[in-house]
């Protein structure tokens, strides 16, 4: 009866985690716009860029629904030609560190359960 319950209970406090996320994605339009938004903001976009960025970033959000590596590589080719020299080498500066975040999470969240004791 008690490993029931505790099993209840982990099951419980290892869900929280999950339910406590943000909702990720959303509709292509809502995605184009966070994207633009952010990119806007960090780089310093002129009002014909943001227009510009907007538009590869949508068309990127309906296309990611098909195949994800060719909608990015298409997606940086039209970022290349919108942005400058300076914005576009800040863009793949921010998009190495946010990869580089991924990774380092993935692997705590993998190193915690690794350290957990085994309970019986």
């Amino acid at each position: 009866m008690k490993k029931t319950i505790a099993a209840v209970v982990l099951a419980g406090i290892f869900s929280l985690p999950a339910m406590a996320q943000p909702k990720q994605g959303g509709s292509p339009e809502e995605r184009a716009s966070k994207m633009t938004e952010q990119m806007t903001e960090k780089l310093e976009l002129t009002a014909d860029q943001k227009e510009s960025v907007y538009n590869a970033n949508l068309e990127m959000a309906n296309f990611m629904k098909d195949d994800r590596k060719t909608a990015h590589e298409a997606h940086q080719a039209k970022m290349k030609e919108i942005l400058t020299d300076e914005q576009f080498a800040k863009l793949e500066e921010m998009q190495k560190n946010r990869r580089k975040g991924g990774k380092h999470r993935r692997m705590e969240s993998s190193d915690a359960k690794e350290l957990e004791p085994a309970q019986d």
